[in-house]
């Protein structure tokens, strides 16, 4: 009898012990994860904002006009931005394990033909190819957020997720100039290519679609289903009033981070590579400092996803109003001001963005929703690139004394429009300490 008991004892210290062993490993799973997300991630916004710094360098080197290296940035977001669309939906059907490693070969493909070509034609496609590539991290990662993580710490991940991607677009500011001073841009966009790569593999090997307890039974997701869920979603207004903001505020970084901002301020003030740099990483500051911050402000001081969006238009609003209309009188610190002001407009909210939209549609359309919002900032990033290049072209072609005024003057105005879309926006935040808020989070649900 006691030998009996003793086993018993045994056997379920043993239990015990190996639920506690598969408990630590699954949490130190979920920690490798979202590492080798986010360093994807990372990845993807040093290529985002890449080129502006080697700009001047690419333009000389292949001969461009402004015209051309318009084209040539919008290319890239364009290919994103479309590509993007259809990421959410492939990575809730096909799973973003295999989508994330075939893009991210593909990305490395087109980084290492841009970093080698020799003519518009052939840099043209290497930036087309890269797009493609890096349009599926952050559809595919919110999915696996959703999956392998509690619904609660969904807007601290994304928090976490947007810094990872702030401090890849501040090493593409001042780091990334210094790099292409001493080696040149394309040993730098050749050695983007081999670290992609190299992501290529760790993805494959890390990422699993599925929690154990969940692959048997959830993987067999039809895309007729997913088509069809995305189809209701779209027949919500509130649906595109979400379309509508990503598409007019996040897309201004790329405007003046992404392509003009070296070339604007070196023609007008003549200022060195390395203090273009530090002012663009200000930028990058306020994209990294920006999401905690507008995070913070939306769920501890106002209490509320849209309030928290509509002041990061108003913030927009300014930085680009005192960029066109003082485009030719700014001194340096202003342009430390605006940069980190549009670096806190564009990045900040987009968690805040996010979460709404999965409290008002539910986690089963995190990864379709996450990929057209996401599409729509990279769409409205392409646009914007064009349009800039194609008013400064005409400015200087006309002999306006100020062409940057043009170039810039669009940003004011569609960051008045996110303000206008953000306002509409029903309010999904719920205030878990104030039991009368549920009463909001059923009115969603239920809507």
């Amino acid at each position: 009898m006691l030998l009996t008991q003793q086993t018993i004892i045994i056997a379920a210290a043993s239990q015990d012990a190996f639920v506690g062993f598969s408990v630590s490993l699954h949490l130190s799973y979920k920690k490798w994860l979202f590492f080798v997300l986010s360093s994807a991630y990372l990845v993807v916004f040093i290529q985002n904002v890449a080129i502006t710094v080697v700009t001047p360098d690419v333009m000389q080197d292949l001969g461009l006009s402004s015209g051309d290296m318009g084209l040539l940035g919008s290319v890239y977001l364009y290919a994103y931005a479309l590509t993007q669309v259809f990421s959410g939906i492939l990575a809730t059907r096909f799973g973003p394990r295999r989508l994330l490693s075939c893009q991210f070969l593909v990305a490395a493909l087109g980084g290492f033909l841009f970093a080698t070509a020799h003519s518009l034609p052939m840099a043209v496609a290497g930036r087309l190819l890269n797009g493609l590539g890096m349009a599926g991290v952050m559809s595919s990662s919110f999915t696996l957020f959703s999956r392998w993580f509690a619904p609660e710490t969904f807007s601290r991940l994304c928090t976490l997720f947007f810094i990872a991607g702030g401090m890849g677009g501040l090493l593409a500011t001042t780091p990334l100039s210094l790099a292409n001073h001493w080696v040149g841009w394309r040993l730098v966009f050749l050695a983007l290519s081999v670290l992609t790569c190299s992501l290529t593999v760790i993805i494959y090997t890390v990422v699993r679609d599925w929690p154990p307890h969940l692959a048997a039974t959830c993987s067999g997701i039809r895309l007729a289903d997913v088509l069809r869920d995305v189809a209701a979603m779209a027949r919500q207004s509130d649906f595109w009033k979400m379309v509508v903001w990503y598409l007019t505020l996040p897309s201004q970084y790329f405007v003046f981070h992404g392509l003009w901002g070296a070339v604007y301020m070196g023609g007008t003030f003549g200022l060195s590579p390395s203090l273009i740099g530090n002012i663009l990483a200000m930028g990058a500051v306020g994209f990294i400092a920006g999401t905690p911050l507008l995070t913070w402000i939306s769920e501890k001081r106002l209490k509320s996803r849209r309030k928290a969006m509509v002041l990061a238009s108003l913030l927009a609003c300014v930085s680009g109003a005192a960029l066109s209309l003082g485009s030719a009188g700014l001194s340096v610190p202003l342009l430390f001001v605006v940069s980190l002001g549009l670096g806190i407009a564009a990045n900040g909210p987009c968690p805040v963005g996010y979460a709404t939209g999965r409290e008002r549609f539910g986690n089963r359309m995190v990864g379709s929703l996450s990929g057209i919002l996401a599409s729509s900032v990279f769409v409205g990033g392409a646009l914007l690139q064009l349009i800039s290049g194609a008013l400064l072209s005409f400015a200087q072609q006309a002999g306006l004394s100020q062409p940057w005024t043009w170039a810039f003057a669009p940003l004011a105005l569609l960051a008045a429009v996110s303000a206008l879309a953000a306002w509409l926006l029903p309010e999904t935040f719920v205030d878990k300490n104030n039991k009368n808020n549920m009463l909001i989070e059923i009115r969603t649900k239920v809507s």
